[in-house]
């Protein structure tokens, strides 16, 4: 059902000083250049409860003020399933077209909302988050204690996690990669990352093992082992490497699709970024036991190699 809705958007400290249009345009995606501009001269679009043209430029505590007029939530894969459940766990198998959290023009329609809405799961602590298009192994936590336990493990990187991730080329037998991720300077795209083996002031470490399992005339599949847990650090790692995500709005082959793709001027070759999380080991606490899960890959990722054989 169509409806008005108010979001709201609290400048940060790193996001001072840009044009409000530029901002808009990198950070919510789901409008283009265009149609922001249209939201602002509309006046569906304030700051700090004051109309502002185009090309503001923010201060840090600027609240932004959203009106979405006739809004309706974007459609989403909900066919997740329940795959472990303990008195202090839940393990979710994540479908591709699913956000974990609220977050931009998704509020109910993501995992957490639709699992909070029984009441035997009215509070959850997300242990790591999935991107949106993102399949496979998705923790919660049943109460802060546990959620608390389980992040440590998380940051002192005793879970044992592997992903499957389809590439553009012919990957080799295995690379370790370890080198520093940071802001990509080069990309257009405002969230996009790059990989090196160079160390920056702002750069963030990142270590993790790729092994080619199959490849099928110029795609690989491939088994990726983080080591540490950054975000974007697969797909960035890859991109860099020189081996573009299969599906990848943002680390695909040319970044101009993803731009031509949010302002609706093409299709791409897969409807979602070919990355599934496999595989998880968690061991022993005091708030569960070990725990070892293998979830595979879903039908629409095996149906690449079938696909690129035509």
């Amino acid at each position: 059902m169509s409806k008005n809705k108010t979001f709201e958007y609290r400048i940060k400290a790193g996001e001072n000083g840009l044009e409000i249009i530029d901002f808009l345009t990198n950070k919510f995606t789901y409008l283009s250049s265009n149609e922001w501009i249209f939201e602002i001269e509309n006046k569906n679009l304030v700051v700090k409860d004051k109309e502002i043209n185009p090309h503001y430029k923010l201060c840090e505590s600027d609240v932004i003020q959203f009106i979405r007029n006739s809004y309706s939530e974007p459609d989403v894969d909900k066919n997740y399933e329940i795959i472990y459940e303990s008195e202090n766990l839940l393990i979710i198998n994540k479908p591709g077209n699913l956000p974990v959290h609220p977050a931009g023009r998704y509020k109910e329609n993501t995992l957490l909302s639709l699992l909070t809405d029984h009441k035997k799961y009215e509070n959850l602590f997300p242990a790591h988050r999935l991107d949106r298009e993102t399949s496979g192994i998705q923790i919660f936590a049943k109460n802060k204690i546990t959620a608390s336990v389980i992040q440590k493990q998380f940051e002192e990187r005793t879970i044992y996690k592997e992903y499957i991730v389809y590439i553009h080329g012919i990957f080799p037998e295995m690379i370790n990669a370890v080198g520093y991720l940071k802001k990509d300077e080069k990309s257009r795209i405002r969230k996009k990352k790059s990989f090196s083996t160079n160390f920056t002031e702002k750069s963030t470490f990142s270590d993790t093992i790729f092994k080619n399992i199959l490849q099928v005339n110029n795609i690989s599949k491939v088994l990726a082992i983080p080591k540490t847990g950054k975000n974007h650090q697969i797909r960035a790692t890859l991109f860099s490497l020189g081996y573009p995500v299969y599906g990848d709005k943002i680390y695909g082959k040319d970044e101009n699709c993803f731009l031509k793709f949010i302002n609706g001027e093409i299709d791409l070759e897969f409807k979602r970024q070919a990355l599934h999380s496999y595989s998880i080991i968690i061991p022993e606490s005091n708030m569960y036991p070990k725990i070892e899960i293998v979830v595979p890959e879903p039908l629409e990722l095996k149906e690449i190699f079938r696909q690129v054989e035509k």
